[in-house]
């Protein structure tokens, strides 16, 4: 009976460190990159959407931070989102902070503006996230380079990529053609 209880005990203690490793190992990670460029020419700032785009409450398990999602393409949200509306030109975006979000299991990266806007529906500020930026997979370059969509402050996209563990930033361009 003694020997019985050892090994289920250590099944038991094998098995949840197993199991918190696997949880430890597959989970996402964010880091701040407020401090890092082009992000931080606009974090703390607010800034006028020059763009028509909408806000909406993301799909729960979509959400990295905030349950509002700022976005441009009607394609590129859940459509189990609900609560769509269209932020009219000249809403005023206050941008608190950016994060980068690596997936635990494919390590795919992408990077988020979190922020709040004033919504006049429910006259309250609500906080959302904004996809801005994902690794460009067009390109030859080593690394891991970052693109940039047009985003509702500005007139035109970036016209550079930003590889931040080597610090370098080329323009944008498809790499792909030699």
């Amino acid at each position: 009976m003694k020997v019985l209880k050892i090994i289920v005990t250590t099944l038991v203690i094998l098995g949840g460190l197993i199991y918190f490793a696997i949880l430890f190992t597959f989970r996402t990670t964010s880091e701040d990159v407020s401090h890092l460029k082009p992000f931080s020419e606009i974090v703390g700032k607010e800034l006028a959407s020059v763009q028509t785009c909408h806000i909406a409450l993301n799909y729960e398990h979509w959400v990295k931070e905030n349950q509002y999602i700022v976005y441009m393409r009607k394609n590129s949200v859940s459509a189990k989102s609900s609560n769509r509306q269209e932020l009219p030109v000249g809403t005023i975006l206050k941008i608190k902070e950016a994060k980068r979000y690596t997936a635990g299991f494919t390590g795919s990266k992408s990077t988020y503006i979190l922020g709040t806007v004033f919504l006049e529906e429910l006259q309250e500020e609500v906080a959302f996230e904004f996809a801005w930026g994902k690794k460009n997979f067009n390109t030859d370059l080593p690394g891991d380079y970052f693109a940039y969509n047009l985003a509702p402050w500005q007139k035109v996209r970036l016209d550079v990529m930003y590889d931040y563990d080597k610090g370098i930033e080329v323009p944008y361009k498809n790499n792909n053609v030699k």
